[in-house]
């Protein structure tokens, strides 16, 4: 039941940070899984009955799998990257017995 929120693709992204000769750092992202999820402006009136308000973010990524997912990581989600700034679980027995996982993510511009 909660699974059917689940309407788009997405593909979860880890960072590779690597010296370079100047000294500075380059950031690059490489593919870590791919999965269906959701998503939801932080505002949302879907999003207010699943996620903590006091967690930072923009927007919640929803997904019924951890992905291995973790801070720093981003989600690709159409044409926009969101950066997860943190990961949590849901779930409520009188609603379903699924669980969903929500990633408070930043919309990141690039």
């Amino acid at each position: 039941m909660l699974t059917a929120l689940l309407d788009k693709s997405g593909t979860l992204e880890r960072s590779t940070i690597a010296k370079e000769a100047a000294g500075g750092t380059t950031t690059t992202y490489s593919t870590h899984a791919t999965g269906k999820v959701s998503v939801w402006s932080k505002g949302a009136a879907k999003n207010m009955g699943f996620s903590r308000p006091d967690m930072l973010g923009t927007h919640v990524i929803a997904s019924d799998q951890t992905y291995g997912a973790r801070p720093g990581d981003r989600w690709y989600v159409g044409s926009d990257y969101y950066l997860i700034e943190s990961v949590e679980t849901f779930s409520n027995a009188a609603v379903s017995g699924e669980t969903l996982i929500l990633h408070n993510c930043t919309l990141r511009t690039i």
